[in-house]
């Protein structure tokens, strides 16, 4: 015993070490270095751009640090840095190597070979990078920022053509006279005077904004440190120079959403994918220098809440312009929903255009008929021959009248109750306060409207074509098993939903079963008992079967339903008739699905009954000849 204890414990330490050592050796580890301190806005969307990539770390291991640039900066606090990441990691190796925004890359370019000597380098959101930046190193490649002060300024001239003096607010940091120098590039380009806020306190900005006039644009480039040294986060900066300023506030990079009204910027979010991306390709084996260092497109970014304060036309803005926190809009989420319904109404304005056309031309050859009959009268004893042929087209025009007259009749009822449905909840779907939920009820209605509707020219059609004796029978050979089991599946769905068990029993063999009759029709006659039953059956059973008997194959669908008076067991096979039971169970539908049912069992050879009794469900029969297919 203790010698068969001793063997599992050193196979689970064996297994043990073994998945250790695997698991190592797949994990590649990357560090990643951030310029400036964790919770900066730029910064955080940056790592969420990296970790979308990267994952959330079962694959790669990530150790980030932030070097908090923006509240110290000098060479002294650099060196003792790179002291400190010395000592940090001196048991770690890495495979490659991340770093965000100017400081970071000028510290690897000069710590690098003493740190990490060997490991590739990919960087992002430098600001005017220039090739000789990286000239010698063979290991470096990223993602330079794309900061467009041109296009800025050409989009808010754009949108403000009548802007005479545009202020530039940005701070005493490498980054904000970084974009000072930008600005300066560009500014002879445009018939505006640039004035540059820069590096005052918040009490002086504050000042200076009060006193501008309308034909001032503000644009916040950055500004997070005070003349004084206080940090400010993004959203406070953001927020407070909008606050501040009575005419509207633009950005160079994407703070929007913290109450600028825009600006043309491109992504920090893209940038931590795409330098995350070229780090993946490196640790699959590329050459850095063989990737090209890249950058992120720019975009028109607008925010609707900002626009609306400033009252700013939306037709202004450049074309593809991205507007976010836009109310939601009912038409544009639902438009092909609303069209659709539209194109369904007019589909039926033409279908009942053509029935109310077909019954004029009917009135028209009745009356036709009408007169010929009467001159026949009058030359009765002459045209005695001509009689027989004469009455029996009356015949048949008064039996197509009669058809025509019913089918007119019911058409009109049967039709304006969905229609209505779907009229008045199109209706309601064009407020514009209506919750989410309540659309999708409405949309639902709209739907289920018009499903009932498609039904109910289905039953007009088929019992039309009963009355007009104009059914067709088409013998072919049908696998009774096979039937039954496809209306099982095809059904169960439907009699779960309403918390309903479904049964199917089959009485004969498969062989034995294979028969010759009308497949669809009698497919049908079974969907329409199944249907009955499923509706108006709330709780307990329904069972499908069939047997063998006397020569015939007698099917029933049994449900437990609410019943059926006995006087009503043969009310129920007329059209356009329920025996009352829509109106006690709140279910809808043409009436005509029992006739139909009946009309073909009848020219199939067979009979079709129920036996019910109030209370205690119903069970539909009807018979079929049992015709077997012959070898």
């Amino acid at each position: 015993m203790k010698i068969r204890e001793s063997v599992v414990i050193l196979l689970f330490i064996l297994f043990s070490f073994t998945g250790f050592s695997r698991s190592n050796v797949e994990r590649s580890s990357v560090w990643i270095l951030n310029s400036y301190h964790d919770g900066y806005y730029w910064s955080d969307r940056i790592m969420n751009g990296i970790r979308d990539v990267l994952g959330s770390g079962d694959s790669i291991n990530m150790f980030v640090d932030y070097m908090d640039s923006k509240r110290c900066s000098d060479s002294i606090y650099f060196k003792q840095l790179s002291s400190l990441y010395a000592y940090k990691y001196k048991k770690q190796h890495f495979d490659a190597i991340i770093t965000t925004d100017d400081n970071a890359l000028q510290f690897m370019l000069q710590y690098h070979d003493r740190l990490f000597p060997g490991v590739p380098v990919a960087f992002c959101g430098i600001n005017d990078f220039e090739p000789s930046m990286i000239a010698g190193e063979t290991l470096y490649t990223g993602v330079m920022e794309n900061y467009d002060e041109s296009g800025t300024l050409q989009m808010v001239l754009d949108i403000h053509p009548e802007t005479e003096k545009v202020i530039v607010i940005n701070d005493g940091t490498v980054t904000g006279q970084l974009i000072i120098n930008r600005f300066e590039r560009v500014k002879d380009n445009f018939p505006v005077s640039l004035t540059y806020l820069s590096n005052l306190s918040r009490e002086q900005i504050k000042d200076s904004l009060q006193k501008v006039n309308n034909k001032t644009i503000v644009i916040w480039s950055v500004y997070l440190r005070t003349r004084n040294e206080k940090m400010l986060t993004t959203r406070e900066s953001v927020q407070m120079i909008s606050q501040w300023s009575p005419v509207p506030v633009y950005c160079v990079w994407d703070v929007v959403g913290l109450g600028v009204v825009g600006g043309k910027v491109s992504s920090p979010f893209d940038q931590g994918s795409l330098v995350a991306s070229m780090m993946l390709d490196i640790l699959n084996g590329t050459n850095p220098q063989d990737i090209s260092v890249g950058a992120v497109p720019t975009s028109y970014r607008f925010d609707y809440n900002v626009l609306d304060r400033f009252k700013i036309d939306e037709k202004t803005l450049p074309e593809n312009s991205i507007i976010i926190n836009r109310p939601f809009s009912f038409y544009k989420e639902y438009a092909k929903v609303i069209w659709t319904t539209i194109v369904i109404f007019i589909l039926l304005i033409i279908i009942i255009s053509i029935l109310t056309f077909l019954n004029k031309r009917l009135r028209q050859a009745e009356d036709s008929l009408i007169v010929k009959n009467s001159e026949l009268e009058t030359q009765k004893e002459k045209l005695e021959h001509m009689n027989v042929d004469l009455k029996k087209a009356r015949d048949e025009a008064q039996e197509s009248n009669n058809l025509k007259t019913a089918f007119i009749a019911n058409l009109g009822h049967e039709i304006r109750t969905p229609m209505n449905g779907i009229m008045g909840f199109a209706n309601l779907l064009k407020k514009d306060n209506l919750s989410p939920d309540k659309q999708q009820r409405y949309v639902d209605v709209i739907k289920k409207s018009g499903n009932r509707m498609l039904n109910i020219i289905n039953d007009l059609i088929d019992i039309s074509r009963i009355e007009a004796g104009q059914v067709k029978v088409n013998i072919s050979k049908v696998g009774l098993n096979t039937l039954m089991d496809s209306l099982y599946l095809f059904f169960l769905h439907q009699a779960e939903e309403k918390g309903l068990k479904l049964i199917c029993e089959k009485g004969l063999d498969d062989q034995e079963s294979v028969i010759e009759t009308d497949k669809g029709k009698l497919e049908q006659v079974l969907s329409n008992l199944l249907r009955n039953a499923i509706k108006f059956t709330q709780h307990g059973e329904i069972v499908l079967s069939y047997e063998k008997m006397n020569g015939f194959l007698k099917f029933s669908v049994k449900d437990t339903g609410p019943g059926i008076e006995k006087e009503n067991h043969l009310v129920i096979f007329e059209r356009f008739r329920q025996a009352g039971k829509a109106s006690a169970t709140g279910e809808d539908g043409s009436g005509l699905g029992l006739a139909i049912s009946q009309a073909f069992v009848e020219i199939l050879g067979g009979e079709i009954y129920v036996d019910s009794q109030p209370g205690e469900g119903a069970t539909f029969f009807f018979t079929l000849p049992y015709s077997k297919v012959r070898k």
